[in-house]
């Protein structure tokens, strides 16, 4: 997962400090802010049950990794045509609209709170996402978009 954070820092996605590596390559200061992240979401769902905790835990962790999904099968279409394959549709588009309806049910099973503080770590990194975009190299990008 630090590797991930660090590829999208290395595109400018995310704050550069996820890039620095110590002299072995790991992500060691992105590893320890995640650390800390996390540490902090787990004390704000402390409760007297561990049990009841790692259910709030692991349902908002669901919550939040299940809208990059929803939003990757929204985009099937586009991404077929893209490739220049619009008339392989068929199958792609009926895997992903399965795929929604089980995301969007398991988002319903997780819970109304679950789902109300994913939103809310959702729109914060979206949020966050707005003031770092600008760093975001779009000409380089584009020439390597044009390139493929």
């Amino acid at each position: 997962v630090p590797n991930i954070f660090k590829a999208m820092a290395d595109e400018g996605f995310i704050p550069k400090v996820f890039s620095d590596t110590n002299s072995m390559g790991a992500p060691v200061k992105g590893m320890l802010i995640l650390g800390v992240v996390q540490t902090l979401l787990g004390l704000s769902a402390i409760s007297p049950s561990l049990n009841e905790q790692f259910e709030v835990l692991v349902n908002l962790a669901t919550i939040t990794n299940l809208v990059p999904y929803i939003l990757c099968m929204s985009a099937v279409k586009i991404i077929m045509v893209c490739a220049g394959k619009g008339d392989e549709l068929g199958m792609p588009m009926i895997a992903a609209t399965l795929g929604t309806v089980y995301s969007l049910y398991a988002c319903y099973a997780c819970g109304f709170d679950a789902c109300t503080y994913g939103a809310l770590v959702t729109f914060a990194g979206w949020q966050l996402y707005g003031y770092i975009s600008p760093r975001y190299d779009y000409d380089r990008n584009m020439e390597a978009h044009k390139a493929a």
